[in-house]
Parts: structure tokens; C-alpha cells; sequence
């Protein structure tokens, strides 16, 4: 394989929080208790916990962050997408159909013409049976 043929790429991966985690205001802190629980000394802080408990603790508080905020970013998408699914659904069931008139007010907040065209032909079409 030449080095024409190899295909090099790099990514970035953002995560929109709606809050910044208190921990990750004090870098230069986090990585000078990083570089002292890689040393592995045995030694307690201040606190009464070794140094390498105090990071990770720090680490599983920013993690939990995370996770929180992961959880109800997707909560907030699958609502949105349940609203705007519900519907669609809700206008193409048959009893929906039957009752239904064809008028401007009925295909108010569709986005795709599309399916306007569709939804008239199907109240057309169960109108005249």
C-alpha cells in the first residue's frame, strides 16, 4: 500500500453541557493532584484521603456530570421527536382520516409539502366513500 492510498483523519467530539462542573474550574489543581497520585506516594492530604482518592473522586464527580447531562439531552430529543411523530401518526389513522375536513388549518406546522399533497388525497379519497 503506498502512502497515496492512506487515508489519514482526526475528529473532535464536543459535549454541550448546560452547566460547567465546579471541578473543572481548577486545571493547574487537577493536574498537580494527577502528577502526585501517579507518584504513588502512600501519603494523606489534608482531607484524610490519599491523593489518587482525591482524583478519581474528582474525576467520578465530572463523569457523573456527564452522564446526567447525556441523559437529559436525550430525554429532551425524544420528547421532541415524540411530538412531532405523535402527529403524523395521530392524522394518517383511519379513524382520524374518516372525520377529518381538508382544510388550511388542518395542514398548519407540516414542513414537507409533500406530505400535505398525500394527507389531501387521503381525505379525498375517504370523503368520497
Amino acid at each position: 500500500m503506498s502512502l497515496k492510498n492512506t487515508l489519514y483523519s482526526c475528529g473532535v467530539t464536543y459535549e454541550i453541557l448546560s452547566n460547567i462542573p465546579k471541578a473543572s474550574e481548577e486545571p493547574e489543581e487537577r493536574e498537580t493532584l494527577a502528577l502526585i497520585a501517579a507518584r504513588g506516594d502512600g501519603e494523606e492530604s489534608q482531607g484524610g484521603q490519599t491523593y489518587i482518592e482525591q482524583y478519581t473522586r474528582g474525576l467520578l464527580e465530572v463523569e457523573n456530570i456527564l452522564s446526567l447531562e447525556r441523559l437529559r439531552q436525550a430525554v429532551t430529543v425524544k420528547e421532541a421527536l415524540s411530538v412531532k411523530g405523535r402527529n403524523i401518526r395521530r392524522s394518517f389513522s383511519t379513524p382520524n382520516v374518516q372525520h377529518t375536513s381538508c382544510s388550511k388549518t388542518d395542514l398548519i406546522g407540516w414542513e414537507d409539502v409533500d406530505w400535505k399533497v398525500q394527507y389531501s388525497r387521503m381525505v379525498h379519497y375517504y370523503k368520497q366513500i
